[in-house]
């Protein structure tokens, strides 16, 4: 199942603008058979959050680790919730603080989201 993931990752697909295609979970469940690739509303970044256009991401040990649920009292999502903590992209959008001398729309940048991202 995991080779079909990035099969569907790497297929180009035009979508509105306010929509997204994510690998993400609804509820959990065991190893990958909760994952499910579709389309998701864009997040709006806040104030201090810069929004990206996630070109790769990788699954780690942690995010099997949540998935069933086993660590939920220590790392609780809501749902849906896009899985994958460690990204690479572009920046699409700023909130009112984000974009300055360190962040700029069009920058490339990598980031460990953590757990809870």
């Amino acid at each position: 199942q995991m080779s079909s993931l990035f099969f569907l990752a790497s297929q180009p697909y035009v979508f509105a603008a306010t929509d997204m295609r994510a690998a993400f979970i609804e509820c959990y469940g065991p190893n990958l058979t909760a994952v499910q690739v579709g389309m998701l509303p864009h997040p709006q970044p806040t104030p201090a959050e810069v929004l990206v256009a996630i070109t790769a991401s990788s699954v780690n040990p942690i995010d099997w680790k949540t998935l069933d649920g086993s660590l939920k009292s220590f790392f609780p999502f809501s749902f849906p919730h896009v899985i994958g903590g460690d990204i690479v992209g572009r920046v699409t959008n700023c909130g009112a603080m984000a974009c300055n001398s360190r962040f700029g729309l069009g920058d490339h940048v990598w980031a460990n989201l953590g757990v809870a991202a």
